[in-house]
Parts: C-alpha cells; sequence; structure tokens
C-alpha cells in the first residue's frame, strides 16, 4: 500500500487498447455513434497527455481520460461529472502538493472528493472513507 503512483511509465497501452477499440467499433459503427464519440473524446484526451503532461500519475490520468469521455454525453452539471471533477481535482491537488503520497491515499482521498459531491460528512460511507484516509496517514 506504500507504493508511489505510477508516475512517468509508458502510456502506450492506453493509446493502443483505445485504438483496438476504435478500429473494432468502426466495423458496425459511424463517428456519429454515441460509443464512438466518447472513445474518440478519450483516444484524443490521451493523445494530448502523452504530448503536454507525459510524466502525470497514472490516476490523474485515467479520470482525465473519462471526464473526456463523461462530457461528450454530459455538462458539467452532470451528478457523475460533477463527481469526476472533484476526483480531478483532489488528484491534482495531491500531485502539487503531496507529490509522494502513496497509490491507497490518493484513491482514498480522491473516493472521498467523489463522495462528498453526493454526501455530506454525516453520512455512513464518508465516515468511513475518512477513517480509511487516517489509517493510511498513520502508516
Amino acid at each position: 500500500e506504500s507504493r508511489k503512483p505510477n508516475v512517468g511509465s509508458t502510456n502506450f497501452s492506453d493509446l493502443r487498447e483505445t485504438r483496438l477499440r476504435l478500429e473494432e467499433l468502426h466495423v458496425e459503427f459511424t463517428d456519429d455513434h454515441d460509443v464512438v464519440k466518447s472513445l474518440l473524446a478519450r483516444l484524443h484526451e490521451l493523445e494530448r497527455m502523452d504530448k503536454e503532461e507525459p510524466n502525470i500519475p497514472a490516476d490523474l490520468r485515467e479520470t482525465k481520460a473519462r471526464l473526456a469521455e463523461l462530457r461528450i454525453h454530459f455538462t458539467d452539471d452532470h451528478p457523475a461529472v460533477k463527481s469526476l471533477l472533484a476526483r480531478l481535482l483532489e488528484l491534482e491537488r495531491i500531485t502539487k502538493e503531496e507529490p509522494n503520497a502513496s497509490a491507497a491515499l490518493r484513491e482514498a482521498r480522491a473516493k472521498l472528493a467523489e463522495m462528498r459531491t453526493e454526501f455530506t460528512d454525516n453520512h455512513p460511507d464518508i465516515k468511513k472513507l475518512k477513517q480509511r484516509v487516517r489509517e493510511i496517514e498513520g502508516k
């Protein structure tokens, strides 16, 4: 659990898998199909990150790619987008302010940020996750 986030590793597999999936979908669907649009948005975001942010942690990379997919279908007011935006902001904060945070701590804090878009701090799941964060920080 004390492993560092996956930073600076090659991201070719993300791109390769996305391109392969797009090729498969293009057999049956055009670029106008919703699934193809989502995957194209993901691909473009992955390519952008490879050029502009090649060393970001894998969890942050995946969050940005997923957000690009969701924004094809939803505005930033949609609950799923709000949740992912909260996750993104927390991961960016941790990356900047706590670059040596463990992968487990990053995930717990990101999940907590997501859940807070729906629930108050009095919610049982929030309380459990806050306790989990404290436990990880104590290690």
